[in-house]
């Protein structure tokens, strides 16, 4: 039972998010850019989903930085992995698949 509803939860929220705009499923710029002054500027952010893993090059007030986004964990589940040409958002396979 605690399985069923745990899955109509996320049906539902798949459901809901494929109505949405995709403006709307990324983070609120000026929260990040308030994010990054208040951490003195880190050159890289990494955070967890908002269904559009990807990195974003940022600029705010005259700072560089790169804010890497990881997949979410039911569609896309991902790392970033870190060898000699920097950083790499690597998709991870689905459980179960």
């Amino acid at each position: 039972m605690r399985k069923a509803q745990i899955e109509a939860l996320r049906q539902r929220s798949e459901q809901e998010k494929s109505t949405k705009q995709q403006t709307i499923m990324d983070v609120n710029a000026e929260a990040v850019a308030q994010l990054l002054r208040d951490y003195d500027y880190p050159e890289i952010l990494i955070h967890g989903h908002t269904h559009r893993p990807d990195s974003h090059q940022l600029q705010v007030d005259s700072h560089d930085s790169v804010r890497w986004v990881l997949g979410d964990w039911y569609e896309q589940g991902s790392c970033l992995r870190m060898d000699a040409q920097g950083l790499s958002n690597i998709a991870l396979p689905q459980l179960g698949t």
